[in-house]
């Protein structure tokens, strides 16, 4: 671990092994990062008065959004421009949508002394 950076493979697992029904989008592609969703969500997609009714499944929560390999603990900002995001501003983001349950066995998973804030 490098100035309490996590590798974002340890993180993926974590989620995986630890929240159901959480899956996991790669947006690097498109300059974006990798994100860990849970449910989806129908919005209507293109034009509607065209054609019949057309919807897009999205996901419907996202619960971190990490870079590849080491994420720092700190989010980094150029400006107003997000340029990496940290794992303690993401997961204190994610604690909204899961348990004290969920959040105590990422934190043991991990390693760390304390990945959510309040959960040891």
């Amino acid at each position: 671990m490098y100035q309490g950076s996590l590798c974002h493979d340890r993180i993926l697992e974590a989620f995986r092994r630890n929240v159901p029904d959480t899956y996991v989008n790669d947006y690097r592609d498109r300059d974006g990062y990798i994100t860990v969703c849970r449910g989806v969500k129908d919005i209507r997609w293109k034009d509607q008065a065209s054609g019949g009714n057309v919807y897009r499944q999205v996901p419907d929560k996202t619960l971190v959004s990490i870079p590849r390999g080491n994420v720092m603990a700190a989010t980094r900002y150029a400006g107003v421009k997000l340029v990496r995001p940290g794992w303690r501003e993401q997961f204190r983001k994610a604690m909204v949508y899961m348990t004290r349950v969920q959040m105590k066995a990422i934190t043991k998973f991990l390693g760390v002394g304390e990945v959510f804030p309040g959960i040891v």
